[in-house]
């Protein structure tokens, strides 16, 4: 005989994510049968049990939370893909939890949802960072450059051929390498000079 009975439930994926005033739990279990799912929340715990996925297995998950819950502002519903809770904290000026659970273990299928997670400092920050998104995203069109800097202004290219000034960049450089250089042959054989079109 074993100290552990067997048991047909299966301990769901549940993530979890934190604000300041709540914490946002996500129990990944698909197709729940929401007439048969059980969610209880009190003062300093939660627990989800019911049917679900392909072959509606029965699925349990418990945990006493770090801190005491507001049991009338909490609220959970049955979603497609998983159960969502928000977890209201009773004291809503009290710094982050270190932890879901009251006691410091290790729970493997519980982890972080580093999707929905806000450190305490991001919290109450302009996402932005205080740029104008909507005036960044307005850029002339063409060559007109972007807002503010101006564009190239009606410059002429063709003037630039003859430009000299930067050595082996051509121009009217004295110690240009390319004195010497051949004339280029069509594809045909013949010169440039003797081509007709």
């Amino acid at each position: 005989t074993s100290d552990f009975p067997f048991t047909d439930m299966a301990a769901p994926i549940v993530s979890w994510a934190q604000r300041s005033d709540r914490i946002l739990i996500s129990i990944d279990v698909p197709n729940v049968v929401a007439s048969e799912a059980k969610m209880v929340v009190t003062a300093n715990s939660f627990s989800f049990s019911g049917k679900g996925g392909a072959n509606a297995h029965e699925y349990k998950f418990e945990a006493e939370t770090f801190g005491e819950l507001d049991t009338e502002e909490s609220k959970y519903s049955v979603q497609p893909r998983n159960v969502q809770f928000v977890l209201m904290k009773k004291d809503k000026e009290a710094e982050y939890w270190p932890r879901l659970t009251k006691e410091k273990v290790k729970l493997n299928n519980l982890k972080i949802d580093w999707d929905r997670w806000k450190d305490e400092d991001e919290e109450h920050e302009d996402p932005t960072g205080g740029m104008d998104m909507a005036n960044m995203m307005n850029f002339g069109g063409g060559a007109g450059g972007m807002g503010g800097m101006g564009g190239m202004g009606g410059m002429d290219f063709s003037q630039m051929a003859g430009m000299g000034g930067m050595g082996g960049m051509g121009g009217d450089d004295e110690d240009s390498d390319d004195d010497d250089m051949p004339e280029l042959a069509a594809a045909d054989g013949s010169s440039p000079a003797e081509s007709v079109d």
